[in-house]
């Protein structure tokens, strides 16, 4: 008979039998201290840069249908998609004014604003998306409005 019995390397064990950070930081939370601020934070980002490699992009939209145990982000469980669409909203505007206000920073002689143009017919890949997944005309207006003012206040 085979021998099925598990068997633990001991050194490996306690070689990383240290806490780690949580995957959702960066810099993780381990490294996070009441004095670091932003400047803390944009040298720790030109570190990584200079270092080089691949770059891992998380994002988290904070509504589960199910609970994950381990998890300790935040979280509101729901089976009701249309729960977080205030919040898909919200991070659509948000999104959008943070680019224009770095492209208002950059300071460009001329600015060309364009929404999306849903064209399936024309498109192809664009078939595949449902309707129910492109922002509204309210959200679209919403955006709008909000360049308009950007756009005002900068002058």
């Amino acid at each position: 008979m085979m021998d099925q019995s598990i068997r633990f390397d001991l050194d490996i064990i306690n070689r990383y039998d240290k806490a780690g950070p949580r995957y959702t930081s960066y810099p993780t939370a381990l490294e996070m201290h009441e004095d670091f601020g932003d400047k803390e934070y944009r040298e720790h980002i030109a570190e990584s840069n200079a270092a080089g490699g691949l770059l891992s992009l998380y994002f988290h939209i904070l509504f589960c249908d199910t609970v994950c145990f381990y998890c300790a982000c935040n979280k509101i469980i729901t089976k009701n998609r249309k729960h977080a669409e205030p919040y898909l909203v919200n991070l659509y505007v948000e999104t959008f004014s943070n680019t224009l206000g770095k492209i208002l920073a950059a300071a460009p002689d001329r600015l060309s604003i364009f929404n999306y143009a849903h064209m399936p017919a024309r498109f192809k890949t664009q078939r595949q998306i449902n309707d129910a997944d492109r922002p509204s005309a309210d959200i679209k207006l919403d955006i709008l409005q909000m360049v308009g003012h950007k756009l005002t206040a900068a002058g």
